[in-house]
C-alpha cells in the first residue's frame, strides 16, 4: 500500500503540484481514506520525501539507460533534458517551484541530488564529446559542469518564462559554447528534427 501511496501522490504532485494537493485529495484519488494514508506517512513532508526518493530512483534509472544507449553526447544531452520534462510534463511554471518556496527542505535534497548525480552525468558527458570530436578539447569539464548546472537551478527559480521553453535555450546555448563545429551541426541537425 506504501508503494502505492508514493506512485499516486507522485502522479498528482507532478501533474497538479506539491503545495495544491493535500492527503485528502490523494485519498479521494486513491479511494482509500486519509487514515490509511496515515498509517504509511506520518504528515505531507514525509510523503513528499518519499516521493522524491523515488523520482530519484527513477531518473538514475533513466540516466543509466542513456549512458548505456549507443548515442553521441549531444544526443545523451538532449536526451536527459528530455527526461527532466517527462518528469516535470507540460507545465508553465514546473512544481519544483512549489518545492523552493513551500518545501525548502524538500528542494534542498533535489539539490544535493542534483550535485551528486547530474553533475557527474555532465561531466562524463563532456569527456565523452571531446573524445567524440563534438565538444572542444581545452574544457574545464568540473567547470563547465557547475556551469550548466549552475543555469538550470536558475531556470528553477525563474518565473519569467516556460520552463521547458528556457530549458531548451539553455540547452542550446550550452551546447553551442562548448561544441566543435562538427558538434554545432549535430546539434543544428537534432533541433531541426
Amino acid at each position: 500500500m506504501k508503494e502505492k501511496i508514493i506512485e499516486n501522490a507522485s502522479e498528482l504532485f507532478i501533474n497538479q503540484g506539491f503545495k495544491v494537493v493535500t492527503m485528502d485529495d490523494i485519498a479521494v484519488h486513491m479511494g482509500i481514506s486519509k487514515k490509511t494514508i496515515y498509517q504509511h506517512f506520518e504528515n505531507k513532508q514525509m510523503l513528499i520525501d518519499a516521493v522524491l526518493t523515488k523520482l530519484f530512483v527513477d531518473v538514475n534509472v533513466e540516466i543509466e539507460k542513456i549512458e548505456q544507449m549507443p548515442i553521441n553526447a549531444i544526443e545523451a544531452l538532449v536526451a536527459l533534458r528530455n527526461i527532466g520534462i517527462r518528469f516535470t510534463k507540460d507545465q508553465q511554471s514546473p512544481v519544483i517551484m512549489q518545492l523552493i518556496k513551500y518545501y525548502p527542505n524538500s528542494y534542498k535534497r533535489v539539490e544535493e541530488w542534483q550535485t551528486k548525480h547530474l553533475e557527474q552525468f555532465k561531466i562524463n558527458n563532456l569527456k565523452r564529446g571531446i573524445t567524440e570530436g563534438l565538444y572542444k578539447p581545452d574544457l574545464n569539464t568540473q567547470f563547465i559542469a557547475k556551469m550548466y548546472q549552475a543555469g538550470i537551478t536558475a531556470i528553477f527559480h525563474s518565473n519569467a518564462m516556460n520552463f521547458h521553453e528556457l530549458n531548451q535555450l539553455h540547452l542550446e546555448y550550452h551546447i553551442s559554447a562548448i561544441a566543435t563545429p562538427k558538434g554545432i551541426q549535430i546539434l543544428h541537425h537534432i533541433l531541426n528534427n
